[in-house]
């Protein structure tokens, strides 16, 4: 899929973010979305801890300390789209 996902939305509480957004559509000429990928990595650090999920909301576990960037990307068949805003 070409379109990253949309309108992300969470919620914090304590150390569990409630992650949301808007399914991706895939275009006439792409395959079927089947999924998500959510990259979470913390500022400054190269490793990323990756969820597939079929859904378009997700619940993460942030480790204590530092500032987190999350990606979020459609899976199909064709492969991975755009990720979304960080």
């Amino acid at each position: 899929p070409s379109l990253p996902p949309g309108n992300l939305m969470w919620i914090q509480e304590g150390n569990n973010v409630s992650l949301s957004w808007d399914p991706v559509k895939a275009r006439d000429n792409e395959s079927d979305v089947i999924g998500y990928k959510v990259l979470l990595r913390q500022e400054g650090r190269g490793h990323s801890q990756v969820m597939r999920t079929p859904n378009s909301a997700v619940v993460l576990t942030l480790p204590e300390g530092g500032t987190y960037i999350i990606e979020v990307r459609a899976v199909s068949e064709g492969g991975e789209g755009a990720a979304s805003a960080q």
